[in-house]
């Protein structure tokens, strides 16, 4: 494997033609933490199913996905599902996933205020994200990044057989 690009790497939508790099981008993130939803392989998407995402997305002119790119390579990831209703739609639930390769070098940061621009053109002003209490560094960039405290899930993840809580975190974007 080359050796990583140096910051800033260019930061995009995929294209549906991408679709297979960018599944293979949430598998082997899945593989490398403990920390995402989803372990090793077991992500209920496929290539095929990830075309119809972002195309859909291309077509609403509106992505909320972003990858971090190393020439033809995504090596991060951050998405959003936004609330549907009238009363919701102000509101952005995020995901958030570095490649272990590319951890401690600010590719997180930079997505999120990637992000956080792009959210601000489409009307959204409310961000929230939740985070197992044991992942310190992304609490902690989380805060740096503006995003506070809204309460605790307790027990809302099964991890390796026991029970871990979550922290709820929102950022309010000045519009």
């Amino acid at each position: 494997m080359p050796a990583p690009s140096t910051l800033p790497l260019p930061i995009r939508t995929p294209s549906p033609e991408e679709a297979a790099v960018f599944v293979d981008l949430h598998h082997q993130c899945d593989r490398e933490t403990d920390f995402l939803l989803y372990s090793g392989d077991d992500r209920p998407i496929n290539a095929e199913m990830m075309v119809g995402v972002l195309t859909r997305a291309a077509e609403i002119s509106d992505p909320l996905i972003l990858c971090a790119w190393d020439g033809d390579t995504p090596v991060a990831y951050i998405s959003g599902m936004r609330g549907r209703s009238p009363k919701t739609c102000h509101s952005i639930v995020l995901g958030v996933a570095v490649r272990r390769d590319w951890w401690g070098r600010g590719l997180g940061r930079d997505l999120i205020q990637a992000f956080e621009t792009k959210a601000l053109t489409l009307g959204i002003r409310r961000i929230e994200l939740s985070v197992i209490v044991e992942n310190v560094r992304a609490h902690n960039l989380y805060q740096t990044l503006g995003y506070q405290k809204e309460g605790l899930r307790r027990g809302s993840i099964l991890l390796a057989d026991r029970l871990v809580d979550e922290v709820a975190m929102v950022k309010l974007l000045a519009a």
